[in-house]
């Protein structure tokens, strides 16, 4: 396609589609946190058997990110919604992915821990109110809509 009259081409170039690519992982994995949906996990799986030499070292970190959302503590958490929570996101996922190990120029890769901050329990525990002891019970779950 055409331009102001030039014959370039306006294709994204790799980093870009890269980027956009792990941003769109981490936001799939973020919705689906600590569920382990079984197609999510194929399409995060497909996405990292790509490993030509475009690939960047923060677009591996990106979906290795995201399939570490997916399976949250092993299934028991999920990321909260609070303002903390949310701050926590924010600084862990949004700044760029660094081309290298080294790469330092836009984060620190420190950051990239802060998620832990908004990990909440989301598990349903039944316990004996006079005892405080775990007991085994039918548990049925309607969802709205």
């Amino acid at each position: 396609r055409q331009v102001s009259g030039s014959s370039a081409e306006t294709k994204p170039e790799q980093p870009t589609l890269e980027a956009c690519l792990g941003a769109a992982a981490i936001s799939l994995a973020m919705v689906m946190a600590g569920t382990g949906h079984l197609e999510t996990l194929r399409l995060l799986r497909l996405l990292r058997r790509r490993a030509d030499a475009e690939v960047t070292y923060g677009s591996h970190m990106a979906l290795s990110m995201a399939v570490g959302f997916l399976f949250l503590g092993g299934g028991r958490l999920t990321l909260g919604t609070s303002k903390r929570a949310v701050a926590a996101l924010v600084a862990a996922v949004v700044p760029r992915f660094p081309l290298s190990p080294a790469d330092n120029r836009y984060h620190l890769q420190a950051f990239r821990h802060l998620y832990v901050l908004a990990a909440e329990a989301r598990c349903v525990e039944a316990v004996d109110v006079d005892t405080g002891e775990a007991v085994l019970l039918p548990l049925v779950v309607s969802l709205k809509g």
